[in-house]
């Protein structure tokens, strides 16, 4: 059993049955991803977030999640 993109990253389940899924796995590992990011920035309001750049962290953060998920299921 590996862990899936799609799985919800912390469900509530009630009596063996699923009420609510939250964030996907993926989802909540690019957040992680990129809240490091934007720490590590050390700014409060990222004023060095444009447009192209923000995209660009975007899909870095995505693609980060990603890797992390592959190599949680090696």
């Amino acid at each position: 059993m590996g862990t899936e993109p799609k799985d919800p990253a912390s469900p509530i389940i009630e009596g063996g049955r699923l009420m609510f899924s939250g964030l996907t796995k993926r989802e909540y590992f690019a957040a992680m991803a990129i809240q490091g990011t934007i720490a590590a920035h050390n700014q409060t309001i990222p004023d060095w977030i444009g447009t192209e750049t923000a995209d660009s962290h975007a899909k870095a953060a995505i693609r980060l999640a990603d890797a992390l998920i592959a190599a949680l299921n090696k």
